[in-house]
């Protein structure tokens, strides 16, 4: 049961990882560097694209 549980917390903390950097990018990309927009836009958008990875990685999961 041990490595199953493993498995899970790994495939969730990659595509949740995965997706905030992709929403840290967008963030970049959205405003002027460093700048109070800057840092708004990445962390929203880091949120967001990390719920998204969780969202994925839940769907992706085998059911047994």
């Amino acid at each position: 049961m041990l490595p199953e549980i493993k498995k899970i917390i790994l495939s969730v903390g990659a595509t949740a990882l995965v997706g905030a950097l992709f929403g840290g990018i967008m963030g970049v990309l959205a405003a002027d560097f460093l700048s109070l927009e800057y840092f708004l836009w990445v962390g929203i958008s880091a949120t967001v694209g990390a719920s998204l990875g969780v969202a994925l990685a839940y769907g992706l999961l085998p059911e047994s």
